[in-house]
């Protein structure tokens, strides 16, 4: 099972309806010990299993026993409010490809996304792809990858 897939020990359940759907509501611990230390800590889980469209879909929310009752109402507050999703903005979403392009002159980073007219606002994040800074030197025909549409 899913359970015992994760280490976890059920502590309770019950059948429940989340925006019309059949579900099932878990309580599990997990109880793991530290290699170097030898000291066990628990951690609860509270876990819906909610079937719908023939699939079954799961969430999981995972704290340490002593902040569990911090967050329990939170983790139930989200998992319980499911619900189809319709706004067509949301569900016609196109995805993004990476890119790989040649620069081609020497420059510096931020050079190769000005030439390539990556967006100012994206360079921080499209470095970060790269494992490079914005300033870091780039040579003629080193590859990089972009994002695009």
């Amino acid at each position: 099972t899913t359970m015992a897939r994760y280490g976890l020990t059920p502590t309770g359940s019950r059948r429940t309806t989340v925006n019309g759907l059949q579900a099932i509501m878990t309580q599990a611990k997990q109880v793991y010990q530290n290699q170097s230390t030898g000291s066990t800590s628990t951690n609860l889980v509270l876990s819906y299993f909610i079937s719908h469209g023939g699939l079954i879909y799961v969430f999981h929310g995972v704290s340490t026993e002593a902040d569990f009752n911090t967050y329990a109402t939170t983790m139930n507050t989200a998992m319980a409010t499911f619900s189809n999703l319709t706004e067509a903005s949301k569900i016609n979403v196109q995805p993004k490809r990476i890119k790989v392009v040649k620069v081609a002159r020497a420059g510096t980073v931020a050079d190769a996304f000005n030439y390539f007219r990556v967006p100012q606002a994206q360079h921080a994040e499209f470095a970060l792809l790269n494992d490079l800074e914005l300033t870091d030197k780039v040579a003629a025909g080193k590859l990089l990858k972009i994002v695009s549409q």
